[in-house]
């Protein structure tokens, strides 16, 4: 059983970032229509989850605030990087972001330095030279645009998987569904103000050619969420999250190579194996 959690989490984690890609080649744009589509259906998996049995809490809500700025920058920023560059690449990127709440956790919260880590970072920063070279190979080249997109998905990602960490470590494991409940609606929020604001002339264009697309990618998300709630309390943290974190980026990997023929040079790939590596020391 466990091991099907965690293939079931490996190819949501996946498809999401998939289903980016793919919205980004049939829409107008269509950033926050896209992010927004797939906030609400995420409220609708994780509304089922609880299956209506909901406390909340003005203190649990403060928290989600700061999830919501965060998720809103790691969900825009990351679409903007699979679009304007390598879907396999940005999936990297996004990943690192772990490194900040590990931080995080022995900078602040008290929790002893592991070797892990700093094996990690290394390399962390040996992968990133490597898959950002542009040899004499034919490869995926980044760009500066795509270099600040993935950069600012990283802070996003980095600032959410922090807030939930604080969150759960005050609240002693509790309130899990309220959070992202909360956190949620005020990122759908924000996405529909800026949807109507920015994209209201191919709303309506972008929603029928992609929003089933959208929503099937919140969905991902939503259930790669609560099947991530729910191994939490079945197996170590060290077995789950690295198995999870850096087998949804082979996937990834493997879907650029196979469904959108991204070309990697030797170097980049790499690159791209230590990066794996690397996602897997951060999350011992």
């Amino acid at each position: 059983m466990n091991a099907l959690l965690l293939i079931a989490a490996t190819m949501l984690l996946s498809a999401q970032e998939i289903a980016q890609k793919e919205y980004g080649r049939r829409s107008r744009g269509g950033t926050y229509t896209y992010a927004l589509i797939a906030v609400l259906a995420a409220i609708v998996v994780f509304l089922v989850a609880s299956g209506g049995v909901l406390e909340f809490r003005l203190d649990v809500s403060l928290y989600a605030v700061l999830f919501a700025l965060g998720y809103c920058t790691s969900m825009v920023m990351g679409f903007l990087a699979i679009k304007t560059g390598s879907l396999s690449l940005s999936a990297l990127i996004m990943q690192y972001s772990l490194i900040v709440p590990a931080v995080y956790g022995m900078a602040v919260l008290g929790e002893p330095l592991k070797i892990t880590l700093f094996i990690g970072i290394a390399l962390l920063i040996v992968s990133l030279m490597l898959v950002n070279l542009n040899g004499k190979e034919a490869g995926v080249r980044p760009t500066l645009k795509w270099a600040v997109f993935a950069g600012l998905s990283f802070i996003g990602n980095g600032i959410c998987a922090t807030v939930q960490k604080v969150q759960q470590v005050d609240f002693e494991g509790e309130y899990k569904s309220e959070f992202m409940i909360v956190g949620l609606v005020i990122t759908a929020l924000i996405l529909i103000t800026l949807a109507v604001i920015f994209e209201r002339r191919d709303l309506l264009h972008n929603v029928r050619k992609g929003g089933l697309i959208c929503a099937g990618s919140g969905v991902s998300n939503g259930l790669c969420n609560f099947l991530i709630m729910v191994m939490a309390g079945l197996m170590p943290a060290s077995v789950m999250y690295p198995v999870v974190s850096a087998g949804g980026t082979i996937a990834t990997s493997l879907a650029a190579l196979l469904i959108y023929r991204e070309k990697m040079s030797r170097l980049q790939l790499i690159g791209l194996g230590l990066g794996v590596l690397a996602i897997v020391a951060l999350n011992l």
